[in-house]
């Protein structure tokens, strides 16, 4: 599958990063205009780039989109509009800066798990990936029991990030944020809030790296430039989200960490693409 075609759906109710080929890429050749909806709540669009609204679409380009390749693929509209239960969600195309999906998308919301996109950011654009860790108290009473670190272990940065970005390990957060004593989790955090300002994240804010008890705040729009940011900086952060399972080890390799991906739709849902 090319990455042209390769799309981030964000479900604020959901944990996780799915990427998938929507249904209404399959099928390029059925090609009908789309009426032009109203409201900004949900609707599959299939040629709206970032920062358009619904309301725009009935405005050129968009309106010859048929035309314009630039904008392929166009949504089917014979097939039924998707439902999404979660309060937002977005499918985007990164590499073009598509939308082809919205609902909700500048509403402000307590984003979980999904904070862990902001920490694994900070941790690669200031840690050595090889470098090591040694696991604290602090670290494994962190609220959650995802990741199953032990105390006085040493763990390399990369395998922490893995960690924490497969089984969303609270415990893996804390210890990159701690980074034994060196950078301090109310510092991390600081470094969070200042790297989404960078990134013009503005409906944004971080209490905590691992998006414990509501404090976090985004919105999909924002969540939408910080995994364009991120995939770019590190594409394996991709790779690593879609693993199902891993087995990790400690840097003197005597405990072994055996890691179970939390989205629950990997290798259950053809569309998911694990390649």
């Amino acid at each position: 599958m090319s990455q042209t075609f390769l799309s981030i759906i964000f479900g604020l109710a959901l944990v996780g990063i799915i990427v998938f080929q929507p249904s209404f890429m399959k099928n390029r050749e059925n090609r009908s205009e789309p009426p032009a909806p109203a409201g900004n709540t949900g609707s599959a669009i299939g040629n709206l780039p970032f920062g358009v609204q619904l309301g725009e679409l009935a405005s050129p380009p968009y309106l010859a989109a048929e035309n314009n390749p630039k904008f392929y693929p166009i949504r089917n509209w014979d097939a039924p509009a998707i439902e999404l239960q979660a309060k937002a969600g977005a499918a985007a195309d990164l590499s073009s800066e598509r939308l082809f999906y919205q609902k909700n998308i500048n509403e402000p919301l307590p984003i979980a798990s999904l904070t862990k996109l902001m920490t694994a950011l900070v941790v690669l654009e200031n840690y050595d990936l090889d470098g090591l860790i040694k696991i604290s108290k602090i670290a494994i009473e962190t609220e959650g029991d995802k990741g199953g670190l032990i105390l006085d272990e040493e763990l390399s940065v990369k395998a922490l990030l893995k960690i924490m970005l497969i089984e969303s390990s609270n415990d893996a957060a804390t210890a990159l944020a701690e980074k034994n004593g060196e950078l301090g989790v109310q510092k991390f955090v600081e470094a969070m809030n200042q790297k989404a300002r960078d990134l013009g994240m503005l409906q944004t804010k971080f209490k905590d790296p691992a998006g414990l008890n509501g404090g976090n705040i985004s919105s999909v729009s924002d969540l939408l430039k910080l995994t364009k940011h991120l995939f770019s900086l590190w594409p394996g952060v991709a790779e690593i989200t879609r693993t199902p399972t891993l087995t990790v080890f400690s840097a003197d390799g005597k405990i072994s960490h055996q890691l179970k991906n939390t989205n629950q739709l990997l290798e259950k849902t053809p569309e998911i693409d694990r390649k």
